[in-house]
């Protein structure tokens, strides 16, 4: 669990817009669902409205309540707050909302309005909570103390309630954590993360392109299965890009660890001002260069790795369809299969059933279909069957071995499976495609950058 604070605003009905549509339309596929907290309305418009009223209305709330007038107004009454589950995790909407209410009362907030939007655009589950930090019976604001560190303490306490901890150091104690990365270093992979990410996103979208175009039911399921496959790919990125960044900082920490041991040995004899200075410029500097090309090699070996991996995801996926296609050409029933599965979102166990289903379905004309192969080939004197010969054997998967040469004799004249290359040409075939893949983030990067600005200008623009 991941309580992830997004900052405070002056406008709730641009916040509500931007969560409760999609980003490049005026379409809400993305909203699962909504809920509203001490408010009168679940209209999320007339709740927009209401808490508008309440934070502009603060100090009259304040006088109807006895409290003395005075101290700064509130200049953004509206805070927005994300709680994000692990990609592994399934909560239902009932938890989600729960959850969502049992975090605001631990914070102290649970008196406060809110609308809950939750979303389904991710591959993990997540819950938007739009806050209004006036409190709106006496018009005070709310108490945003170490807000981030009780978060954290209610995410330790969520997992251990969930019996299943996603972050182990925040159950150690403080001094045994693994040190933030510093703000300077942080900052220096942002650049590279922010790369990383529109990289990943234009494999998203030429994903949500490719798996268009699908025909029946069963093209359908397989499209969902596909499509949690490559989200489960994308969210991995993000994860493996976090522990590249880890990886490198402490690597470079443990290196010059002796030299600001040195530092604050320095600072605690009471050095003066310009030694220290000069001491922490010269380390920064050198650390800054230890940092740089390590870095940019990392993240470039990590981006060329992921981009080799989505394309055999596409090539593995590929396959399968060439699977189900020749399937449906040969007339066998997948009906049945597909039914009992409909809503289940396991790949690893479909594609095992759907082998057993296959081998059923196929075997006794397999059998048939190579019996009389090998006959054609006794009658024109080949000899006896090679001990090469494809057998049922190997038909235990939906993408793999049910594209052997069972099905070049199954098809009789449908598309052959694709040609085996030599890793020398798969090789060079990857680095074609990761650099054509390359050119296209480099193409689509401003359009992106001027479509994040544009979100967030509608979004926290102006006041209600």
């Amino acid at each position: 669990m991941n309580a992830k604070f997004s900052g405070s605003g002056t406008s709730f009905k641009g916040l509500s817009q931007y969560l409760t549509h999609d980003p490049k339309a005026q379409t809400n596929e993305r909203v699962a669902w909504t809920h509203t907290h001490n408010l009168a309305n679940d209209d999320i418009l007339c709740a927009v409205n209401e808490m508008y009223l309440t934070a502009e209305n603060a100090e009259f709330l304040k006088q109807e309540a006895g409290i003395r007038a005075g101290g700064r107004k509130t200049e953004k009454p509206v805070k927005h707050i994300s709680l994000n589950w692990a990609p592994a995790d399934n909560p239902s909407e009932k938890h989600m909302r729960e959850t969502g209410l049992h975090f605001v009362e631990y914070m102290g907030w649970g008196e406060h309005q809110a609308i809950f939007v939750a979303h389904d655009d991710k591959a993990y589950k997540h819950l938007h909570i739009i806050l209004n930090t006036v409190h709106p019976e006496t018009g005070r604001h709310l108490n945003e103390s170490w807000e981030k560190a009780r978060a954290s303490s209610w995410a330790a306490e969520y997992e251990r309630a969930q019996d299943c901890i996603r972050c182990p150091q925040r159950l150690l104690p403080r001094e045994a954590r693994e040190k933030a990365m510093p703000r300077n270093m942080w900052i220096a992979f942002q650049q590279n993360e922010k790369s990383f990410l529109q990289g990943e996103e234009l494999l998203r979208r030429d994903s949500e392109n490719e798996l268009e175009g699908f025909r029946n039911s069963e093209w359908e399921i397989l499209k969902d299965i596909q499509r949690n496959e490559r989200e489960q790919h994308f969210a991995n990125g993000k994860q493996e890009f976090s522990e590249l960044r880890s990886s490198v900082f402490r690597t470079v920490r443990e290196e010059f660890k002796d030299r600001w041991n040195d530092y604050f040995e320095a600072r605690r004899n009471g050095a003066d001002a310009d030694t220290l200075k000069a001491l922490k410029a010269g380390i920064t500097a050198d650390q800054k260069a230890a940092l740089e090309p390590r870095r940019d090699a990392a993240c470039k070996e990590l981006r060329a790795k992921r981009d080799a991996e989505y394309i055999d995801l596409k090539k593995n996926q590929e396959q399968e369809r060439q699977a189900l296609r020749w399937h449906q050409q040969l007339g066998l029933d997948t009906s049945d299969f597909f039914d009992r599965r409909k809503n289940e979102r396991n790949t690893d166990i479909i594609t095992e059933d759907f082998g057993v289903a296959a081998r059923q379905v196929a075997q006794p004309r397999a059998a048939a279909v190579s019996e009389n192969h090998r006959a054609e080939n006794r009658a024109r004197g080949a000899g006896p069957a090679s001990k090469d010969e494809p057998s049922l054997g190997g038909l235990g998967s939906f993408g793999g071995s049910l594209l052997g040469s069972l099905f070049l004799h199954l098809a009789n004249g449908g598309s052959p499976p694709p040609e085996h290359k030599p890793k020398s040409g798969r090789d060079e075939e990857i680095r074609l495609a990761a650099e054509e893949a390359t050119k296209h983030r480099e193409k689509a990067t401003r359009d992106l950058d001027e479509e994040e600005s544009r979100q967030k200008s509608r979004a926290y623009s102006g006041r209600e």
